[in-house]
């Protein structure tokens, strides 16, 4: 004889809602730093709008924009 014990249905069940249940809470981490990431997308992509909007005033106007925190710096 064996020492293993015998597989039953009821076994399989349980292993199986506790796979189930993993994997639920998988997915519940997967939709949270999905929803992080796109965040992250949507303010990355909005900094290199206004940063691309600065360069092209710079450009219009013929020299970089003023730093208002810069101590050293004179205003246009």
């Amino acid at each position: 004889m064996t020492d293993t014990p015998a597989i039953t249905l009821e076994f399989l069940a349980e292993q199986q809602a506790k796979m189930l249940g993993q994997m639920a809470d998988q997915r519940a981490n997967i939709e949270t730093l999905l929803t992080i990431v796109q965040r992250l997308d949507a303010t990355v992509g909005s900094l290199l709008d206004e940063v691309h909007a600065l360069q092209a005033r710079s450009e219009h106007h013929g020299h970089l924009p003023f730093d208002a925190f810069d101590k050293t710096a004179s205003q246009p």
